[in-house]
């Protein structure tokens, strides 16, 4: 029964070994479905009506972020083995403060210009953190397979699936919580301009700020997750 699973799916995940890892997980899978939905939408929305390439704007940032953290995943499992995964994930957090500055210094300046998330040269600015930031997945992964035998893989297993799960499911409706906040706040007050306009930015904003807080999440719960060494097997408790 569905009372059953996800009985076993929190023992699992909430177990001693495996329960610094929610915040991580929760974090990661909730950003990338909030930007799966809430950034193609946004694009859309920010490319304008007068756009002849308003789908092809919006699916855009999102195909060049998957990509980019896809890709260099097997790389980064390779790097962990040689360098240790608490190095990795160092270099893995480093990637978004990076996003933060080249998205400013080299991306802000054409996408000021041509008010698109999809302007390439801003999202071409955002490529090294993507590569970055994908380190992360394949570490965690590791983390996780640490706390699991032979007999409870099949279990730890179910109960990442059911954490990614409710991590997207999180990302989605508080992402258009927040930005419907922002909207109606937009619509009493006009604080962020008139118009369409600000209606747009207030939007944009609403997003960013929701993106911003799950990256704040994700920090604070990979940089206090264990120093366990590769070599030691963790306890398994299910």
């Amino acid at each position: 029964s569905i009372k059953e699973d996800v009985t076993i799916a929190a023992r699992v995940m909430l177990s001693k070994e495996r329960r610094p890892m929610l915040i991580p997980w929760l974090s990661i899978a909730a950003l990338i479905g909030s930007a799966s939905l809430w950034g193609p939408t946004i694009s859309f929305i920010l490319s304008g009506e007068e756009s002849d390439n308003r789908g092809y704007e919006a699916l855009l940032p999102l195909i060049i972020v998957l990509v980019g953290l896809a890709l260099p995943a097997p790389f980064w499992g390779m790097f962990a083995d040689r360098k240790g995964r608490k190095t990795t994930l160092k270099v893995g957090l480093l990637g978004l403060p990076i996003v933060g500055l080249l998205g400013a210094a080299i991306g802000y300046p054409f996408y000021k210009d041509d008010i698109s998330i999809s302007n390439i040269y801003f999202l071409l600015s955002a490529l090294p953190g993507a590569f970055m930031f994908s380190a992360l997945i394949p570490v965690l992964m590791g983390i996780l397979g640490d706390t699991a035998d032979e007999s409870t893989d099949g279990e730890v297993m179910s109960g990442y699936h059911f954490v990614i799960a409710m991590g997207e499911i999180i990302g989605v409706l508080g992402g258009g919580l927040f930005i419907g906040m922002f909207s109606i706040f937009q619509s009493l007050t006009s604080i962020f301009g008139e118009g369409e306009d600000g209606a747009r930015l207030a939007i944009l904003i609403g997003f960013i700020l929701f993106e911003l807080m799950l990256v704040a999440g994700m920090f604070v719960g990979i940089l206090r997750l264990p120093d366990n060494k590769k070599s030691e097997k963790a306890s398994i408790t299910t």
